[in-house]
């Protein structure tokens, strides 16, 4: 199994219900990503294509859905450059919907 060097962390919190979740994946370059995860009722679904590293950054397409029901979802796509440090940075989430927060941290060896 190959070492996936970075771990990519979103947070995600839903404005009108207070619903909070954070989702980690550890990554690699030129990786895709999918998680999907159940809490309380709501699905929530994070996915998209890590970039490769320039310098002391990595860019991340995200593609986020926060859905209850077929009345109650929200949906956004970001694109992130992303720290190597893991710095937090806010995405652009719709008024009364899904905001998004993401970090990416260098792997240490294991």
């Amino acid at each position: 199994m190959r070492s996936k060097p970075f771990t990519l962390s979103v947070e995600l919190w839903q404005s009108l219900t207070a619903e909070r979740l954070t989702q980690t994946v550890d990554v690699s370059e030129g990786e895709t990503f999918r998680v999907v995860t159940t809490v309380n009722g709501i699905r929530w679904t994070i996915k998209g294509v890590v970039g490769r590293v320039a310098g002391d950054s990595i860019p991340v397409d995200l593609s986020t859905q926060w859905f209850r029901d077929e009345k109650s979802s929200e949906s956004a796509k970001n694109q992130f450059d992303l720290k190597l440090a893991g710095e937090k940075h806010w995405g652009i989430g719709a008024a009364n919907g899904v905001i998004v927060t993401s970090s990416i941290t260098k792997n240490e060896l294991r």
